[in-house]
């Protein structure tokens, strides 16, 4: 919002701008673009559930594999949409795939976390082409069986569901708030 002050002899025309006092946004590059800064590509914009911020996803080409955890099922580990929930839900019944992924330290960050089921599709339809063309590991797990969890290709995009004991590559990424 610009307001105009009255010219004086020491200010001739000058306009004046009125900064909000929140932070300022930050700027994402063109989809599936580097993130200079922010520790991946960038994988669009994602409406947050129940009152949380809509947020920015960053996606991580990172080689982690592991068995997703634990075989019964994880309380808190269902979401679609929130994989830093399920990933926490996970590490806290002893995933040691979700605890690595917690304790990654790259790039400056430390909040990586692996997507959730809809993170992962969007991070497929996004990303396409620059993550390995292979099943991904999300952190949801499948509602109907308890030692299953869904599954992202990144070859042809579809999803499935995969024994929770089996090794698959983890599909990490990490979030950045929308102001």
């Amino acid at each position: 919002m610009a307001t105009k002050k009255k010219p004086t002899s020491a200010t001739p025309h000058k306009i004046t701008r009125t900064v909000p006092a929140r932070a300022a946004s930050i700027d994402p590059p063109r989809v599936g673009e580097l993130w200079p800064g922010q520790g991946g590509r960038y994988l669009g914009a994602i409406r947050g559930e129940q009152g949380q911020p809509d947020y920015h996803l960053v996606g991580l080409d990172h080689e982690l594999k592991g068995a997703w955890g634990p075989t019964s099922k994880v309380p808190g580990a269902l979401s679609d949409y929130d994989g830093l929930a399920n990933t926490q839900a996970m590490a806290a019944a002893g995933s040691k795939l979700a605890k690595k992924v917690l304790g990654l330290n790259l790039h400056g960050h430390q909040d990586y976390y692996i997507a959730a089921r809809q993170e992962a599709r969007l991070g497929y339809v996004n990303g396409k082409g620059h993550f390995p063309a292979a099943w991904h590991w999300t952190s949801t797990q499948y509602e109907f069986l308890d030692g299953s969890a869904w599954i992202q290709s990144f070859g042809y995009g579809g999803q499935s569901t995969y024994r929770k004991s089996n090794e698959c590559r983890a599909f990490v990424v990490r979030r950045i708030p929308i102001q």
